[in-house]
């Protein structure tokens, strides 16, 4: 009995100790995964740092009836020597401080150039979106900032009459 209850003991430690093993890293993935890809985060800071943000919306002064008119543009340069990504996609649009939701859905389902993930040194690419019942939902004064790859716009103000 004694023995019986030490190789029940004794396989109950081995398989405990069988489960608290890390996972032994393999060389290679199976065939047919994805593995994810890994971002070069000095890369990016030296990307973000080689970009100048833009934001632009007209009219400044708008009734509230005629937000729909409204236009917003963003125009992002690359001043690095070299071609990079912008991450437009990634941007946020912050309404007083709030980021828009709408903003990259309404980014994303606007045509954009080849440039929009490749943009050569020293050139600019631009956008614009209708999408000003989403943002300004009121009378009253915004604040509107475009932040793509930690690079902030000039704040740019608008005004919603009643």
């Amino acid at each position: 009995m004694r023995a019986l209850l030490l190789v029940a003991v004794i396989g109950c430690a081995k398989e405990s100790h069988e489960r608290a093993a890390p996972p032994q890293e393999s060389a290679a993935p199976p065939a047919g995964t994805v593995t994810p890809v890994t971002r070069d985060a000095g890369a990016d800071a030296t990307a973000a740092a080689a970009i100048a943000v833009e934001l632009d919306v007209a009219p400044a002064q708008v009734a509230h009836a005629s937000v729909k008119d409204v236009v917003v543009r963003l125009t992002v340069r690359n001043r690095s020597q070299r071609t990079i990504d912008p991450q437009i996609n990634l941007s946020e649009l912050r309404v007083d401080g709030v980021v828009s939701k709408e903003w990259n859905v309404s980014l994303m389902n606007s045509g954009h150039p080849s440039k929009w993930k490749a943009l050569p040194p020293n050139d600019s690419v631009s956008g614009a979106v209708k999408i000003g019942p989403a943002l300004f939902t009121k009378p009253g004064d915004y604040t509107l900032v475009l932040v793509v790859m930690g690079v902030s716009s000039p704040a740019v103000s608008v005004r919603v009459t009643p």
